[in-house]
């Protein structure tokens, strides 16, 4: 379960399956999972990737379920990712392309400066929060935030960088933080057995020709098709649903 002293040149390609992680220290390796909807992380409701400081992308945080001593017992990550500690420039730590669709607590726990958390869904059962820990240069850009998340302690910094997000639930970057051209879904619609929005009208500042934080019918987001859910708008790889428009 412990990977020992990771070396900033190792990459760990994960091919598809559910694999038990249970504090991995990742420090500055490259991890690559072989897409979202075929990599699957779990584990007993602890953290599952800790000390990270490198690249995690292409895999999924979900949930296992097995048969246990007489009944069907579910298995998933209470914490998805745990950064380190350490302030050094010399790593930025990467998250790109994650699915987090299954987690108990929290998707992110930040302690470092330099993340970049990018391009990634976080589904309608991630987990309550993403604590960015009061840190600085930090981006948060391109991801789809489908359930209410709580963003705690989000620090003023004029450093940190949060845009180009897209909310169907409630958001909570207040003016206080730079961010722009985030867009919320002020409504509420059920597409596909899953049910969106119940949101909000305000996303943290409005980007130029931005003229407004939200909208309010799901079907402008034009998706790949009528019946959409959480799988048909998201693709693996560098390309998904959002980009820097």
């Amino acid at each position: 379960n412990h990977l020992g002293n990771p070396d900033p040149d190792d990459t760990i390609y994960i091919g598809p399956g559910y694999y038990f992680a249970q504090s991995i220290n990742v420090g500055p390796m490259t991890i690559v999972g072989s897409g979202v909807n075929v990599t699957k992380i779990y584990n007993n409701n602890s953290t599952c990737f800790y000390n990270f400081k490198g690249t995690i992308k292409d895999l999924a945080f979900s949930k296992y379920t097995e048969f246990y001593n007489g009944q069907y017992v579910d298995r998933f990550c209470g914490t998805a990712i745990r950064t380190d500690n350490t302030d050094d420039q010399e790593y930025v730590a990467n998250l790109h392309n994650l699915l987090f669709e299954y987690v108990g607590n929290n998707n992110i726990d930040i302690e470092r400066n330099y993340v970049e958390i990018r391009n990634n869904v976080f589904g309608p059962n991630s987990g309550s929060y993403i604590n960015f820990q009061n840190q600085e240069f930090i981006v948060f850009m391109n991801n789809l935030v489908i359930r209410d998340i709580n963003f705690q302690n989000m620090a003023g910094y004029t450093n940190n960088d949060y845009f180009n997000n897209l909310f169907l639930n409630s958001c909570s970057i207040n003016t206080s933080n730079r961010s722009t051209y985030n867009i919320v879904f002020n409504g509420t619609t059920s597409i596909n057995g899953e049910t969106y929005g119940a949101g909000d009208s305000t996303c943290g500042q409005l980007g130029e020709y931005q003229p407004t934080m939200f909208f309010t019918n799901i079907y402008d987001l034009n998706f790949v098709v009528e019946t959409w859910n959480l799988y048909h708008i998201y693709a693996s790889g560098e390309n998904t649903i959002l980009f820097d428009t």
